[in-house]
């Protein structure tokens, strides 16, 4: 098979770009040799489109998959003969295939999250001028909006990330102090996260006591080494590159343009400090929750949770209900598949040995409810997302 040469214009100071490419490359270990040019979104600033065409001709390559701004670039990509797919940047292309997310599934994912641990108030950090921030927002107020509930929503155009205005006085900052404590926020990417986390220190707002905050990409150099440590929403994104590789591929094979977007999934929502609270007033109610929380490794039933406080389970299950959303049971199932599906994605442990740790009786019953929910065994959404 002859050499493929595919020129990656993708940001790589982000984890989004860093794990797309890990997908790329892992492709191209097994179904190679591939040769890469990685090229910084500054080249394209730079030299302009028709730069980046001079060197790919010179270079023989075969593709680009990358970042673009407008219509008019893709227009003289696909003139020039290259197959290409974009990486969400700013707006999806209709001519070509796009690296996207299902974007507002995320948003409905940081819904569920937050209401969970009980929050009544909540609001969304973002900017109109991307698909990924836009439907970002209607996922999460959709999603709020149908358990009776609004957002208050910040959202100015895209601000340069070198552009550190958030570490003083600013609009953002205002928009914190007007907001009902405690209030839930959901950014819509890491780097926003972290503007309300040091806008919020500027303003003297405890995190996360008075405002919870939760990001997106789980950009783990941001969220890791923040101050407090910030919860995001982890995608697939080194998959999504696997895939968009395949699908380049086979352009290449087929000597077509293909229009065909890859969709990366939300796989979970990694918890640190910056949600790490329940904002649950029934005390009943939190120690009910508690109780599931720290005991999940163990046979759970709704009668364990009617031996702890002093009421009947009727009576329990009814507040459990109206303040969770849900039953005590769902309650107990959902948290046990995100303890499952973390353990399935951090560690080699087996799937027995994940059903012990989370309380089921037995590893074909865990399989068993995995599969109704996700579509698939555990071993099999272990392949397709452990990196």
């Amino acid at each position: 098979m002859d050499l493929v040469k595919i020129i990656l214009l993708i940001d790589l100071s982000e984890s989004f770009g860093r794990n797309l490419i890990r997908g790329i490359s892992r492709y191209s270990d097994i179904y190679g040799p591939w040769s890469f040019c990685k090229m910084p979104p500054f080249y394209r600033e730079t030299y302009g489109i028709e730069g980046i065409l001079d060197f790919a001709n010179e270079w023989g390559a075969h593709g680009i998959i990358g970042q673009f701004h407008q219509s008019e670039e893709i227009s003289k990509l696909i003139d020039s003969g290259l197959f290409i797919l974009a990486v969400d940047f700013r707006e999806q292309f209709n001519q070509i295939s796009n690296i996207s997310g299902d974007y507002a599934k995320s948003g409905e994912l940081a819904a569920e999250y937050f209401l969970s641990k009980g929050h009544k108030h909540f609001a969304f950090y973002g900017t109109h001028d991307t698909v990924w921030s836009r439907e970002r927002e209607k996922g999460y107020r959709d999603y709020l909006k149908a358990h009776g509930f609004d957002i208050s929503t910040y959202a100015p155009n895209a601000v340069r990330s070198h552009n550190f205005w958030y570490y003083t006085p600013s609009p953002l900052q205002d928009w914190l102090l007007s907001l009902p404590k405690p209030i839930a926020i959901f950014a819509c990417d890491d780097n926003r996260a972290e503007h309300l986390l040091e806008s919020c220190k500027l303003a003297a707002l405890n995190i996360p006591e008075e405002v919870a905050i939760l990001g997106t990409d789980n950009d783990e150099i941001i969220c890791q080494y923040a101050n407090p440590p910030l919860s995001s929403i982890q995608q697939e994104e080194e998959n999504g590159g696997y895939r968009a590789a395949a699908l380049m591929a086979r352009m290449i094979r087929e000597k077509r343009i293909i229009k065909e977007d890859i969709i990366l999934k939300p796989l979970r929502i990694i918890t640190r400090r910056s949600t790490e609270t329940l904002a649950i007033v029934d005390p009943y109610v939190k120690k009910s929750l508690l109780y599931i929380r720290e005991n999940l490794d163990k046979p759970l039933h709704v009668s364990d949770l009617v031996k702890i406080v002093p009421l009947s389970r009727r009576g329990l299950e009814k507040r459990f209900s109206k303040v969770m959303g849900r039953s005590m049971y769902k309650e107990i199932q959902r948290l046990r598949m995100e303890k499952v599906i973390s353990l399935l994605l951090d560690t080699e442990l087996s799937v027995y040995e994940i059903s012990m740790i989370c309380g089921f009786p037995d590893s074909k019953n865990l399989s068993r409810q995995f599969s109704s929910l996700y579509k698939m065994t555990p071993i099999q959404f272990r392949k397709r997302n452990q990196s």
